[in-house]
């Protein structure tokens, strides 16, 4: 299950491991 978190300028990927992945 992917959770996707927007902030400030930044999209950001959180996987269910914990880990996270900036996406631009």
């Amino acid at each position: 299950m992917l959770t996707k978190r927007i902030i400030p300028c930044l999209d950001v990927t959180l996987d269910e491991a914990g880990g996270t992945v900036v996406k631009g």
